[in-house]
């Protein structure tokens, strides 16, 4: 009897044994297959992401290419219209004001009235664009803004006018700076020509 006891035991053992072997290798197993199949959804994860990021810049790249190309021919076309050609001494002259002036308040000339609507016409279909401005070899100044302007404002010692001038007819394209109306920006701009006198320089922000 206790043979057959001794003998039940030691089945119970065994098989005990193996069910314990069994399950620590279903377990070890189902642990592997979990950790390869989180390994390979982690790297196409990761590869997707890569791969859309990759994309989404070379986007993004397209189009900042395309906005600056664009705006470099609204320069072409701007430089050559009959409004810009007639700047002259008229257009309000900011760098001898005494205080800060609203563009909107400044009692314009005809030629300087014809210039600021044909930049606010830019201005309002590219809605890219934070400013369009002209500044003369005569100090004078016109924009499509028509906020405050900083008393002594002097178009023609900013670093965009000074790179333009420089330029001799070529498009430029600025260092980001804080523009007057406050937004950080960046500039294109270029020379304007009436057959061979210089008459200044145009710019659009970015």
């Amino acid at each position: 009897m206790k043979e057959k006891n001794n003998s039940r035991k030691h089945l119970f053992s065994i098989r005990s044994k193996i069910i314990v072997v069994f399950g620590v290798v279903i377990i070890s197993l189902i642990s592997l297959i979990s950790l390869s199949i989180g390994y390979q959804i982690r790297q196409n994860g990761k590869s997707n992401f890569e791969a859309t990021a990759l994309l989404k810049l070379e986007q993004m790249a397209g189009n900042i290419k395309d906005s600056f190309s664009n705006t470099a021919n609204m320069l072409e076309m701007l430089s050559i219209h009959p409004a810009i050609l007639g700047a002259d001494s008229s257009i309000h002259n900011y760098s001898i004001d005494s205080h800060d002036t609203r563009i909107a308040d400044v009692r314009k000339s005809a030629t300087e009235t014809a210039i600021s609507e044909l930049f606010k016409l830019a201005y309002s279909s590219h809605p890219e664009y934070v400013e369009v401005f002209f500044g003369s070899k005569w100090g004078g100044y016109a924009s499509s803004f028509d906020g405050e302007m900083s008393a002594g404002y002097d178009p023609r010692k900013r670093a965009w006018y000074e790179k333009a001038s420089a330029a001799g007819g070529k498009v430029v394209i600025t260092d980001a700076y804080q523009s007057t109306i406050g937004e950080s920006v960046v500039c294109l701009a270029r020379s304007v020509y009436k057959a061979d006198e210089f008459l200044g320089n145009l710019g659009i922000e970015l």
